[in-house]
């Protein structure tokens, strides 16, 4: 294996731009990919820590030179393996308010998954969720405080990057969170003025470049006012592909040094504003380092033919391969790419950060005196869980909630997910307490987090006034009020995190205090006193 002070190639060059996305089932086609594209990064899913380790040792073994090997770690490494602690989702930091603990959080992502083989995690998210439609931000955020998402992420970042374990990475550059759109489905919009912007967005950005992240993921969202777009915002090109923004903005104005790396290049967000065979070219054209989800056998040849064509420079490839060099040999690829497991002691640390977290999250947002007031030892209890079943982000299913009730002396205990409007209106005449437990993420549903059919049918027929004792717990989105304002109470947990589930339980009964506060404004319904219509563009 060639060392990381050999000089290269310009094709081992360009190949240190490409990190494409690697399957786990067949480890020789893994190894031939690595052998004749001779990746500098590669991207992997969740899987069990057996899998990841068997992976990415063949990823290495076939390798030229070490690999930078990325996964999403927004929730720790139990993100994607199994071995790890599982910590809530972002917005639980948020509103906990816990710096230890966070920062706690950042040293297990890394220490659990470089013993996993993973070097580069794709968090902190560092939107803004300003605008409480949006169904890509939400509970991935801190919140919609710039000063709290900020204080939040830099703490991530030290315990991400302490000891030169793992890179972190501050996503989604300009910002999400302003437009009430999806990426994935099409180039959204941060349409703040540039001093509005640079004094949220901007003032996160500025920080958390001072903390030192070591990269930074640009998004295929624009920025109208700073692109020059003020009358036909539409028109601002993604991040990805714009040199005003990843230049301009990112590395002249704010003073980034380190990799830029793309979001994921399959997202409409791109794909409707270049031809896929241009995307990547473009990308490094615009000052982009890393392409994200290259695909295997194309965008080399695309960029080598670019080079030699005139098209992009030479000199643009080897100043991004440079970043990427510098990224490997901080991580201290050279001498390892694997680490041993946490030690007990650091493992035991690390799971009381998460309920540190998830303890000091939950949130009263809505209460009729039912918070702290435990049913009846006796009492017939139905737990109800609202969902999308096999969505992306977290297990499907709240059974730690039901097994903390038993363990609390709770034995008469039934259990329905998502059932009709009428079973649920026959099911509570036969209870005595309902616990409903709404489990709304992003990217359950493509385009927004919202309740909507079938979860919204739920409440059809009017089982929540039937109900003697309801009590509803968000484990997702905290906006339910907004679509059910009339629900007699709520509890925020912000995931469905185990010990978020245990720490919710223990608020009904009265074992936990809730202290929690929420990082987000509530939407509200405003009365209008007029309507206007815009005028024409030639009026």
């Amino acid at each position: 294996m060639k060392t990381l002070s050999d000089p290269l190639s310009l094709e081992a060059c360009i190949g240190q731009l490409l990190c494409p996305l690697h399957g786990r089932d067949d480890l020789d086609a893994v190894k031939r990919l690595q052998e004749r594209e001779q990746y500098g990064c590669a991207f992997l899913n969740s899987g069990t820590l057996a899998s990841f380790q068997r992976t990415t040792d063949a990823i290495q073994s076939a390798a030229g030179s070490p690999v930078i090997v990325a996964a999403d770690l927004e929730c720790g490494a139990k993100s994607v393996t199994d071995r790890s602690t599982r910590f809530p989702w972002a917005m639980a930091s948020g509103a906990a308010r816990d710096g230890a603990a966070t920062e706690t959080m950042g040293l297990a992502t890394a220490a659990e998954g470089r013993h996993a083989g993973i070097h580069w995690t794709f968090a902190p998210v560092v939107d803004i969720n300003f605008n409480f439609r949006n169904g890509v931000s939400n509970v991935r955020t801190y919140g919609d405080d710039p000063d709290t998402v900020l204080r939040c992420a830099r703490a991530v970042i030290r315990g991400v990057q302490a000891e030169n374990r793992m890179a972190a990475c501050a996503k989604h550059f300009p910002g999400d969170g302003m437009d009430e759109r999806d990426q994935h489905l099409l180039t959204t919009v941060n349409n703040l003025t540039v001093d509005a912007w640079m004094a949220t967005y901007g003032k996160v950005w500025r920080g958390v470049i001072d903390a030192g992240v070591r990269t930074i993921m640009s998004g295929h969202i624009s920025f109208p006012a700073w692109q020059g777009e003020f009358r036909h915002p539409e028109n601002g090109l993604p991040a990805t592909l714009c040199p005003k923004l990843q230049i301009e903005l990112l590395r002249k104005e704010l003073g980034f040094e380190g990799v830029i790396v793309s979001d994921a290049a399959p997202m409409t967000g791109l794909t409707s504003r270049v031809a896929e065979d241009e995307a990547a070219v473009r990308f490094i054209e615009a000052g982009g380092d890393v392409y994200l989800f290259a695909r295997p056998g194309k965008e080399h040849g695309l960029i080598l033919d670019a080079v030699r064509s005139g098209r992009l420079s030479e000199a643009r490839v080897r100043e991004a391969a440079d970043r990427v060099l510098a990224l490997k040999e901080w991580l201290g690829l050279a001498n390892s790419t694997r680490s041993p497991a946490p030690a007990e002691a650091d493992t035991r640390k690390f799971r009381n950060a998460a309920e540190t977290i998830a303890r000091k999250a939950v949130t009263v947002q809505k209460d009729n005196g039912a918070v702290g007031r435990a049913p009846a030892r006796d009492a017939r209890i139905l737990t109800v869980t609202v969902d999308a079943e096999g969505h992306k982000f977290q297990p499907p299913t709240l059974d730690a909630f039901d097994q903390h009730l038993r363990d609390a002396g709770y034995t008469n205990i039934t259990h329905l997910r998502n059932p009709g409007s009428h079973q649920m209106l026959e099911a509570v005449k036969e209870y005595d307490t309902v616990f409903l437990n709404l489990y709304i993420l992003p990217h359950m549903h493509m385009g927004h987090t919202r309740l909507y059919s079938p979860q919204a049918m739920i409440f059809w027929r009017g089982f929540a006034a039937q109900c003697a004792d309801l009590r509803c717990t968000s484990f997702g989105t905290p906006y339910i009020l907004y679509d059910q304002p009339h629900l007699p109470n709520m509890l925020l947990a912000y995931s469905g995190a185990e010990p978020c589930q245990r720490a919710a339980v223990d608020a009904w009964l009265g074992a936990l205090e809730p202290t929690g506060l929420c990082p987000v404004r509530q939407p509200e319904i405003r009365i209008v006193h007029s309507v206007g219509v815009a005028p024409l563009e030639n009026d």
